[in-house]
């Protein structure tokens, strides 16, 4: 069995990309680049080994009724809203 290797910093770019429903927007709202955003779901992906969104590339991307949905909550609850988590300087 692999150990799962991931950062909250990466939850909480999931939980902001699950709530905006956009990368772009998640990047806006974290202060970061959209290629951390999506690095960061992608990486959260591979490590659960299943699709967290599904990617529509004309209206950008919506959470996945069953991968993304299911690991919003608990991780919502983990990571702090996005309303609640610490903003980073720029």
């Amino acid at each position: 069995m692999t150990a799962l290797s991931f950062s909250l910093t990466q939850l909480q770019y999931f939980v902001t990309a699950a709530h905006t429903l956009n990368l772009t927007q998640a990047a806006r709202e974290c202060h970061v680049s959209q290629p951390s955003i999506s690095g960061a779901v992608h990486h959260l992906e591979e490590a659960f080994q299943t699709e967290l969104f599904y990617r529509d590339p004309s209206r950008g991307f919506v959470v996945r009724h069953s991968g993304g949905r299911a690991f919003r909550l608990p991780v919502r609850r983990r990571a702090g809203s996005p309303d609640q988590r610490p903003r980073k300087s720029l």
